[in-house]
């Protein structure tokens, strides 16, 4: 019979909007590989939770723990996001199988219904793990190499005897691998703890499962099936989970296992953007903010869709049929955010205008730059605008509407005219 393993991406548990996506995604999960004869664990390394767990998310947990180790065994770790101490409880949860939490560098050896197999299991390597160890804290990131690599020599020489017991050896662990690449395309190097290739070479054949990296990838002979659900406006990539099976565990043949990636049904999420117009919005679809456009969707349906619009602040009281537009295109989406951002234009004169000496120079200026044709009686004003008395030039404007009203208009019509 086949041993089969069923490795879960981050999933970031927490009270925000998406969490009821998160948890339809790692029921998807559940029950796809629930009644799979051949299951042997399940492997979940890492960042169940995006901060300190609430009651609810516990219980939710718990509910689907207590589920799967019904069973087979599962395999947890600690990861960046999950809090100390906050996912031990679940090794004490009352189930057919165990439920192993791990918190610190170990190679397990596991009894489970299709196999039994050793796993090395790599918590998020944490400064004041590697401070305990005798790194210095301000050699950190350089140093913490030496450090790790140690620990995986010591899980090598684990795992190879777990070989030539004739059991699978496998690993899995939270960590940074050099090089890989984020939702957004960029790699990761050298931005936190991390190991490389040497090191993953160390551990032999076999499957080396790692959470942490959003994005699913392949690299340096390990695999990162990536997050369960979209969590933030850059994962524009599909989501999914990995199975890894071991044919003929029973007779105790070293084989290399069969990856596979499956995956999820969760909502899409775009980011737009673009420029608020008067009369209309220009927009385009990036990888995540500021990322390079892309292509939108045949149908916003069931998608988030965030939208980031500029407009000129001068226009800021203009812009009703360009919003009106923006809500119209995209309100078939699930979810629907909209960020106007402000662009300050009031402080700015075209140079003809800032150069003008006198008021009747800057209207000029102004009409030629806007193509405004100005009637003949307006500039011979300016000056009085700028040099008259108020109070005389208010008369004089008066007069003139007056002289403009038919006698037969009303009092209160002409009264209206002036004002």
């Amino acid at each position: 019979m086949s041993a089969f393993f069923v490795h879960i991406g981050d999933c970031h548990m927490g009270p925000n909007a998406r969490n009821a996506d998160r948890w339809r995604a790692l029921d998807q999960i559940i029950n796809e590989n629930l009644d799979r004869a051949d299951l042997a664990a399940w492997l979940i390394p890492g960042d169940l939770n995006h901060a300190r767990m609430t009651i609810e998310d516990r219980n939710a947990w718990a509910e689907r723990l207590r589920l799967m180790a019904g069973k087979a065994p599962i395999i947890i770790c600690y990861g960046n996001h999950d809090l100390p101490g906050d996912l031990d409880v679940f090794a004490r949860l009352a189930s057919k199988w165990p439920i192993s939490v791990v918190s610190t560098p170990q190679v397990l050896t596991v009894v489970g219904p299709a196999a039994t197999f050793s796993v090395f299991v790599l918590p998020y390597p944490t400064e004041a793990g590697l401070v305990s160890a005798g790194v210095a804290p301000g050699d950190m990131v350089p140093t913490a190499r030496e450090a790790l690599d140690v620990i995986f020599m010591s899980a090598a020489a684990q795992l190879e005897d777990a070989r030539r017991r004739g059991e699978i050896a496998l690993a899995v662990g939270h960590v940074n691998v050099a090089g890989s690449i984020t939702s957004v395309g960029q790699p990761n190097i050298g931005q936190e703890i991390e190991i490389d290739s040497a090191m993953l070479a160390r551990l032999g054949d076999g499957y080396t499962g790692l959470n942490h990296i959003h994005k699913s990838q392949d690299i340096a002979g390990a695999s990162y099936p990536g997050s369960i659900c979209r969590l933030d406006w850059g994962e524009i990539e599909a989501k999914g989970y990995l199975t890894v099976e071991y044919a003929d565990a029973d007779a105790h043949l070293v084989t290399l296992p069969l990856i596979q990636w499956h995956g999820l049904d969760v909502p899409a999420m775009y980011h737009v953007d673009g420029h608020l117009h008067r009369d209309r919005f220009d927009y385009r679809v990036t990888a995540g903010p500021d990322g390079a456009t892309v292509d939108p969707p045949q149908t916003w349906t069931g998608c988030e869709v965030r939208v980031r619009a500029r407009f000129y602040q001068s226009e800021k009281d203009l812009l009703e049929l360009s919003r009106a537009q923006i809500f119209a295109n995209f309100a078939e989406a699930s979810r629907f955010e909209l960020e106007l951002i402000a662009v300050p234009d009031r402080a700015l004169r075209a140079p003809e205008v800032a150069a003008a000496k006198t008021l009747t120079d800057k209207v000029a200026a102004w009409a030629s730059v806007t193509l405004t044709i100005l009637p003949d009686q307006v500039l011979p004003f300016v000056p009085a605008l700028e040099h008259g008395d108020p109070d005389t030039l208010l008369a004089q404007v008066q007069e003139r509407v007056s002289a403009l009203v038919s006698p037969t208009t009303t009092v209160e019509a002409r009264e209206e005219a002036v004002a």
